[in-house]
């Protein structure tokens, strides 16, 4: 059997992997539609409790009378937090990363 190689680690993968990989037919393609179902699914049961709570979901300090939902994920944040998210995109854009192509993305970006 050829060596096979995962595109994500660059690891050398092992028989059984290549096998298993092969009855289950994984593609590109329907990983990404699952992690868009898992996406999807997410916002529909944070979207029930988007003002159910008080507390940021970040620093779990109390929202008081303003709050905002993150750019990058589904967090809700308090003020404090909103600041430390506006200064990161800053740091994002100095750094030359396209941080309107991170809206959404489900993480928050680290700077290196």
């Amino acid at each position: 059997m050829a060596s096979v190689y995962s595109i994500q680690t660059g690891m050398k993968l092992s028989e059984n992997e290549v096998k298993h990989m092969a009855q289950h037919s994984f593609t590109a393609t329907s990983h990404k539609q699952n992690i868009i179902n898992k996406i999807e699914s997410n916002k529909r049961t944070k979207s029930r409790s988007i003002y159910a709570s008080k507390h940021c979901d970040r620093c779990s300090g109390l929202f008081g009378n303003h709050r905002k939902i993150s750019y990058f994920n589904l967090d809700m944040l308090c003020p404090s937090c909103e600041e430390d998210e506006n200064e990161l995109k800053k740091q994002l854009r100095a750094d030359g990363h396209a941080v309107r192509h991170m809206e959404g993305c489900g993480y928050l970006p680290t700077i290196s």
